[in-house]
């Protein structure tokens, strides 16, 4: 499968979003096959082809969500949260009875990511 706009792209630590995609003989002359990767809205990325086995990408951003990797959701209600990830992308909530509960990331909204090796980064520098 070829990268395209508007797919998401999981490098190394890091999951942004693909902006543009340059073809241009400049740019493969210097090895990139060039997507234009953006993460969360400021830092910019270029992805070569030296980079593209350590590459996962999809249209689906949950496709990209490993176990262990944090994610803030928005519920249908509104409310909003950031959980852990696990198996079979699910993360574990507490309902208003405090009942444990599991639920898919496919049913709600996700609005940010933290992989989880930022994560352990995050930890080190605090």
């Amino acid at each position: 499968m070829e990268i395209k706009v508007g797919m998401w792209l999981r490098k190394s630590i890091k999951i942004g979003k693909v902006i543009e995609v340059c073809d241009c003989e400049y740019c493969n002359e210097r090895g990139f096959f060039e997507p234009t990767i953006q993460y969360n809205n400021k830092e910019i990325d270029y992805i070569t082809i030296y980079d593209k086995p350590y590459i996962t990408y999809s249209f689906n951003i949950i496709d990209l969500i490993e176990v262990g990797d944090y994610v803030e959701v928005e519920f249908e209600d509104g409310e909003q949260g950031v959980f852990q990830t696990m198996n079979n992308k699910e993360i574990a909530i507490y309902d208003y009875d405090n009942c444990l509960q599991y639920l898919s990331l496919n049913e709600v909204k996700i609005l940010s990511i933290v992989t989880k090796e930022q994560f352990e980064i995050a930890k080190l520098i605090l």
